[in-house]
């Protein structure tokens, strides 16, 4: 595999720089780190896209990375289009959850959620098929359960603010939506200790 820039700082708690980590994919094209996070052993996970890989489109990636910056795993995933993940959540037993947009055609384009383990393997992914859509943050429950919201496309009424659930096997629970008759999108996804959701976003009247 050839090798592109997606990096990011690591800082102590008293603003210093730790080091900075620069996992390489391929030749310098357009990368993306859109989401980080670390566990309770310092590891460091983020989640974006690069354009460096030789599919020739945009890849969705996930990186694992020790406290010492030294890379676990870094892993590509190529669709049938171009693809980017938005959001990653880690799960009770160290699985990652991710979130985001899958082009699969020129006319079809849908969020989609992927389930890894802890080393990276996936372990199952859904894609919901509605259009010019997009996905993007992913919310967990304690029982692993997925929330993820973003913007689903009704001909009639143009983008619906969407909020999707799948239980923690990747199965649908439910798929809802809000319109205020304009473009509306949520962005910002929070849970309660009952798990009740709670979305932000925007709305057009």
């Amino acid at each position: 595999m050839s090798l592109i820039p997606l990096g990011f700082w690591a800082a102590s708690a008293g603003g210093g720089i730790g080091y900075f980590l620069k996992i390489l994919f391929g030749a310098g094209n357009t990368e993306q780190n859109r989401s980080i996070i670390t566990d309770l052993d310092g590891n460091v996970f983020s989640a974006g896209s690069t354009a460096s890989t030789d599919s020739g489109r945009r890849d969705s990636v996930v990186t694992k990375s020790a406290p010492d910056g030294s890379v676990t795993f870094a892993n590509s995933f190529t669709g049938t289009g171009t693809s980017s993940f938005q959001s990653l959540k880690l799960g009770s037993s160290g699985d990652i959850f991710v979130g985001g947009t899958d082009t699969s055609s020129a006319v079809s384009r849908g969020p989609g959620v992927m389930k890894l383990n802890a080393s990276g393997v996936i372990q199952w992914q859904r894609r919901l098929i509605s259009g010019y859509s997009d996905g993007y943050e992913v919310a967990l429950d304690s029982s692993d359960n997925v929330f993820f919201v973003g913007r689903d496309y009704d001909a009639s009424t143009a983008y619906v603010a969407m909020l999707v659930k799948y239980n923690s096997a990747g199965t649908l629970q439910f798929k809802t939506g809000l319109n205020s008759g304009g473009n509306d999108r949520f962005s910002g996804l929070a849970l309660d200790s009952s798990a009740n959701a709670y979305a932000s976003g925007t709305g057009e009247d």
